[in-house]
């Protein structure tokens, strides 16, 4: 079964839809901070948010 995306990850997508990007940057944080305790098991989705957060 495919690991789902953290609610922080897409939450951070969805108020970036709406350019609420602020709101969708501390999403993503929190996102990143979460995910880090899994020790690798959510790599990609690490990658994809660390590189959101990169963007700006």
């Amino acid at each position: 079964m495919p690991r789902r995306a953290p609610p922080g990850h897409q939450r951070g997508l969805l108020l970036q839809s709406e350019g609420r990007e602020d709101e969708a940057r501390e999403q993503w944080r929190l996102a990143v901070a979460m995910l880090e305790t899994f020790d690798g098991a959510y790599e990609s989705t690490l990658g994809e948010l660390r590189e959101l957060l990169a963007a700006r």
